[in-house]
């Protein structure tokens, strides 16, 4: 579908895959907070994430296909790549909506009304860098090489690596720090009190 057919049917897959993906975020976003809300956000972060590594490995198969020109193979028939395509747009699309809703809430109980900016900062370079990384790897892997299926096994290992990650992450204890924040300006309360009886 994405490597080997004719350009007209690679640009009208790309299309309805895109479109399916966008659609699949817009009506999956509506339910993800009451999710997020139900479980954990660190779960929902794990979990979700798993639809970017099946989107990743949809394309391992037509990338191979594609380099070594293999056409009578089940797996690089048009009946496998389809449905496999479509269903790794299916699932970046209702983990992509999950995905977000729960990095937002994850990152807001994690930090305390001081340091909200600062960890939304954080994520936000975070995020941008991973475009300037993710753009070099790719340029290094399919410019120089015509090797896109590896290419895409390494995206595929990233995005498991990250998924990995995800599960590692700790529940964060809201109450501990907005006690420690009442804790602080009941300190703070203290001190101007009795600098005024001063």
């Amino acid at each position: 579908c994405f490597f080997f057919s004719s350009r007209r049917r690679h640009t009208r897959c790309r299309e309805v895959s895109w479109a399916r993906r966008c659609v699949q975020e817009t009506v999956c976003s509506l339910g993800a907070a009451s999710l997020v809300r139900r479980f954990s956000a660190r779960k929902c972060l794990w979990i979700a994430a798993i639809g970017y590594v099946l989107y990743d490995a949809s394309f391992i198969a037509p990338a191979y296909c594609y380099q070594y020109q293999i056409k009578d193979s089940f797996f690089c028939s048009t009946s496998f790549i389809y449905p496999t395509a479509m269903f790794g747009c299916f699932t970046t699309g209702v983990g992509g909506s999950v995905l977000w809703i729960a990095q937002g809430a994850y990152i807001a109980d994690c930090a305390i009304e001081n340091n909200m900016e600062s960890f939304q900062g954080l994520f936000w370079s975070i995020f941008m860098l991973q475009m300037i990384v993710g753009n070099s790897i790719a340029y290094a892997i399919l410019q120089k090489t015509e090797y896109y299926g590896i290419f895409f096994v390494i995206m595929t290992i990233i995005a498991l690596t990250a998924v990995v990650s995800f599960a590692f992450l700790m529940q964060p204890q809201k109450g501990k720090n907005e006690s420690k924040e009442i804790e602080a300006s009941n300190d703070e309360t203290l001190c101007e009190l009795s600098l005024i009886h001063i």
